[in-house]
């Protein structure tokens, strides 16, 4: 089968690397004039490694493999933790980057049409803004949030502002180290710091949209290691955190994976694995006829995604409260939570994931 795919990020290249283990052809058109990663740092939960293994990518060695998690307040001190494995395929803290260099690798057989994007298609025959054309059985949209063929195809989705922004860098080990991930809930302001591979801290800052304060001055309360990325990451990008009003996963001539999808905020360290996800169900789904699988794939993937993306814009706005009283009750709440209703939605996300379910 020819496939072409719209974007070459997380979805587009996971999708990529297992379609062409599968024998497909691939065509991949992506709007940079390089293949190159977005970001700095990523989370990938244990549904989302064993994911791409079984898509062929090169998992052993990538990153730095999770020992767990916790959520404390702003002074450090510990409301809630999971870090019991739920497979045997640990969770792994990585750099955009690596990640995005290991899927490169395991998609290198693929066409690739680097600074075009799709101008016109009409019967599965593409036109590239340079003027080539690419006839394809297949076209897939994984083009992010702001999806071009989304657009192309009259689908002009509303996307919902979460009400705060996000910064998100890099920093040097050290600066703010410590053995395992932790965010830190403050009042309207959040922190997390990540280890990764190397000398590689991940650090994401989060702030109200009300809150008009400078970086250093929002996180002057928290704990040290976190003032200390604060402040050696000060010219970090700000984005705002938005997610789409609805899921589109077809239009006519197109399905569509990961943000291209279903964007939706980040607060369950799930939007590159669902994007993963949806890669791997696809290319299972294209083992039978395409005007079965098409449907197959949707049925198989639009439940799950709903839930994790209601669980984690209900998770943001709780852990984005700014009012004393409600931060209080939200920590008081928090810490005599069991250890185990963590663990059940980490359980969850694995049991539910398409490894699991071979």
């Amino acid at each position: 089968m020819q496939v072409l795919i719209s974007g070459a990020g997380i979805g587009g290249l996971s999708l990529a690397a297992g379609l062409l283990r599968a024998g497909h052809s691939v065509h991949i058109v992506e709007r940079s004039l390089e293949l190159r990663s977005g970001g700095a740092g990523i989370a990938l939960f244990s549904n989302a490694t064993a994911c791409l293994r079984w898509l062929g990518v090169q998992v052993d060695g990538l990153g730095r493999i999770s020992q767990g998690f916790a959520v404390a307040t702003a002074q450090g001190k510990v409301l809630g933790a999971a870090g019991e494995p739920v497979s045997d395929e640990p969770a792994r803290c990585v750099s955009r980057e690596a990640l995005h260099d290991a899927l490169a690798l395991a998609a290198q057989g693929a066409e690739l049409y680097l600074g075009q994007e799709l101008v016109a298609l009409h019967d599965g025959l593409a036109t590239l803004s340079s003027g080539e054309r690419i006839q394809a059985d297949l076209v897939v949209g994984a083009d992010g949030i702001h999806s071009g063929l989304r657009s192309l195809l009259g689908a002009e989705v509303p996307l919902v502002d979460s009400g705060y922004r996000c910064w998100r860098a890099l920093v040097a080990s050290g600066v703010g180290e410590q053995p395992d991930s932790v965010e830190y809930w403050g009042r309207g302001v959040r922190a997390g710091i990540v280890p990764l591979e190397g000398d590689q801290l991940y650090l994401f800052l989060t702030m109200n949209n009300g809150l008009k304060l400078g970086l250093e001055e929002a996180f002057s309360e928290f704990v040290d290691p976190v003032r200390a990325c604060v402040a050696a990451a000060l010219d970090a990008e700000v984005r705002p955190i938005q997610s789409m009003a609805k899921h589109v996963w077809q239009l006519p001539g197109a399905v569509f994976l990961g943000d291209a999808a279903h964007a939706f905020t980040p607060n369950m360290g799930q939007g590159a694995g669902m994007a993963i996800e949806d890669a791997m169900v696809l290319v299972q789904c294209l083992e039978q006829p395409l005007d079965q699988a098409i449907p197959a794939y949707i049925a198989r993937r639009a439940e799950r995604v709903q839930w994790v993306a209601e669980s984690s814009e209900r998770l943001g706005k709780v852990a984005q409260w700014q009012s004393g009283l409600g931060t209080a009750l939200r920590n008081s709440m928090m810490a005599v939570s069991p250890k185990s209703a963590q663990q059940k939605v980490m359980m969850r996300l694995w049991e539910g994931s398409p490894v699991a379910q071979i």
